[in-house]
């Protein structure tokens, strides 16, 4: 009984073995994508805050922010002094 228990355990702990691709055909990975992949998936680590950055980080976490709140508040602004327009008010609709 207890030697089923051991094997059962030992299996479940081992390293399963690695399969391959359909077919059986060995991949080869490219080295640039391969290098591509890693620089995007650890720009925390590759970032560097230097006078060529900080431009593009005041661009867009602050003016295109800003630029799309002041269109939006202008629309409503607008939307807010003229009303329902003509054609709406005649329908009784909205």
């Amino acid at each position: 009984m207890f030697g089923r228990l051991r094997s059962v355990c030992a299996s479940r702990f081992l390293p399963m073995t690695r399969r391959g691709m359909a077919g059986g055909h060995k991949l080869h990975k490219n080295k640039h994508i391969e290098e591509w992949n890693h620089m995007r998936e650890n720009t925390e680590k590759t970032f560097e805050f230097n006078s060529q950055t900080v431009p593009w980080i005041v661009l867009w976490v602050v003016i295109f922010p800003g630029a799309i709140h002041y269109v939006i508040k202008e629309d409503i602004d607008n939307s807010n002094r003229t009303g329902l327009s003509k054609s709406v008010k005649d329908t009784g609709t909205l």
